[in-house]
């Protein structure tokens, strides 16, 4: 599966490039992205995985580089995402990791409301009952699924929730797992 998606990012990005107009960059964006889309289908066999092989695949999508800072964690020496006390205290030891986030796991916010980061939308794309929402994080895309149909214009500025409990850690040269995630939509975290 993750051979798929590195392959699937490569030929996106391959065509994207390509696009001569609007229309073709739109084209690009149902292939990939549609209700039938081949990332969408991809991300769709997430959950029937092997729990074993989660944990690697989750890696693969919507990661970034993570710095320690006083003003928070910086994604990509781009995004600040905002840490409370307690957030702080569950990091793991050290200050740089590697960092993937689920999908569902980045929610809407209000403007203002505390503990938000700004973010500039790629694209969305609407899917029966969800809404799937893309925005740069430095040179990485990320996607965000929302449930309900938010109409988002390529863009538009927005809030979104991102916490560094919902993260999952990594070494950065090694690539191993150093603390999965504290808080998984829909779960509870369990430890041994």
């Amino acid at each position: 599966m993750k051979e798929k998606l590195t392959q699937l990012l490569q030929e996106g990005q391959e065509k994207i490039r390509a696009a001569r107009s609007e229309g073709e960059l739109q084209e690009v964006k149902g292939l990939l992205l549609g209700k039938q889309g081949a990332l969408t289908g991809l991300l769709k066999e997430l959950p029937r995985l092997d729990v074993s092989l989660r944990p690697e695949m989750g890696k693969a999508v919507n990661q970034a580089k993570a710095q320690l800072t006083e003003k928070g964690l910086v994604l990509n020496n781009d995004l600040v995402v905002p840490l409370t006390q307690e957030e702080r205290a569950h990091l793991p030891q050290g200050s740089q990791w590697q960092i993937g986030v689920r999908a569902e796991q980045i929610e809407p916010a209000s403007p203002g409301e505390e503990g938000t980061c700004l973010v500039y939308t790629q694209s969305t794309e609407m899917m029966g009952n969800e809404t799937q929402v893309l925005f740069n994080v430095g040179e990485t895309l990320f996607t965000a699924r929302w449930t309900g149909q938010y109409i988002i214009d390529a863009g538009q500025h927005l809030n979104v929730t991102l916490s560094a409990d919902d993260f999952h850690f990594f070494d950065g040269e090694k690539g191993t797992l150093i603390r999965p995630a504290l808080h998984i939509k829909g779960f509870t975290a369990q430890t041994a």
